[in-house]
């Protein structure tokens, strides 16, 4: 009957993640489909021109007051006063820019509905992700939206799971459905997950579909069984407060007394040493301090 349940709930969580999977793909097609469109809407754009020894920033005036474009660029890395001679009618700026452009080595990349030129090589084309060429330009670069689900090794989501990313300011909590969404620079960034009781993780982002992030519950000890008194209790059960140390931790001291290597070890507990003579070395032991509310400060002490 047991295993019959924990297939049936398998399963459950298993249609669960995958539904939830297939949403987010959903949505991050539609929003990928929605960047496309804008981009092939500025391409699809037709300008008409006919210049001569003309210099490519006029040139590129000229198709700016025709299609109300902005274009971006750094003039002395695309040579902007070189002259130039085109006769166009009726052309699309992708069919311009790729037959009378790339003719001079000038590229084009389409970010956040601008047109952002750059000198045609490898080693200086234009880079979202570059913060010096994007100061350059004078590109507002949009931030990356990143969302996804946690949820705990049972498949409940968890709400307040802190999303960080790593290295920057920018955090978000889950909501109440195991959901966030947050703004980050790079599509590669680290995202830093933690909530209390759960071991941290660390997974790298994706603007390209919803991640899905299950988090393991940290082993504590909650379930220890401590000595109170004359008996056990379990350390969950337990309102008192409760210190420990170890004889490892003991024998690092060099004294005569045991007693003695107690003092600043544990919270709580006041110490004042005898003379020293023999027979008279051991500490005087009191807990929390000669003003407690009882009056009593010496401890029990059990022996084992």
């Amino acid at each position: 009957m047991k295993s019959k349940q924990l297939i049936v709930a398998s399963t459950i969580l298993v249609m669960k993640i995958t539904a939830l999977q297939v949403l987010f793909l959903a949505v991050s097609a539609f929003s990928l489909s929605a960047k496309d469109s804008l981009a092939q809407n500025i391409l699809e754009k037709r300008i008409t021109l006919n210049v001569k020894n003309e210099s490519v920033q006029q040139v590129i005036t000229l198709i700016k007051q025709q299609t109300n474009v902005d274009f971006h660029f750094s003039a002395s890395s695309i040579k902007a006063q070189r002259k130039m001679t085109c006769n166009v009618t009726n052309k699309t700026l992708l069919d311009f820019f790729n037959e009378e452009l790339s003719i001079i080595n000038i590229g084009y990349r389409i970010v956040n509905d601008q047109v952002v030129l750059f000198h045609n090589n490898k080693e200086n084309e234009f880079d979202p992700n570059n913060s010096k060429i994007v100061k350059e330009l004078g590109v507002t670069v949009a931030d990356i939206e990143i969302s996804g689900y946690v949820y705990d090794e049972k498949g409940v989501p968890l709400q307040g799971v802190t999303i960080r990313e790593k290295g920057a300011q920018s955090a978000t909590s889950t909501n109440e459905k195991g959901f966030f969404r947050l703004k980050v620079k790079s599509a590669n960034a680290i995202l830093s997950i933690s909530s209390v009781g759960y071991t941290p993780q660390e997974v790298v982002a994706s603007s390209e579909k919803a991640l899905i992030i299950a988090l393991a519950a940290t082993p504590n000890s909650l379930q220890d069984v401590i000595v109170v008194g004359y008996g056990t209790q379990k350390k969950i059960n337990n309102t008192g407060a409760i210190s420990t140390i170890t004889t490892k931790e003991l024998v690092q001291s060099p004294v005569a007394n045991i007693s003695n290597s107690l003092v600043g070890r544990l919270p709580g507990l006041f110490a004042t040493q005898g003379g020293g003579e023999p027979g008279n070395d051991a500490s005087r032991i009191r807990i929390r301090g000669a003003g407690t509310f009882s009056g009593n400060t010496d401890p029990l002490v059990l022996v084992d």
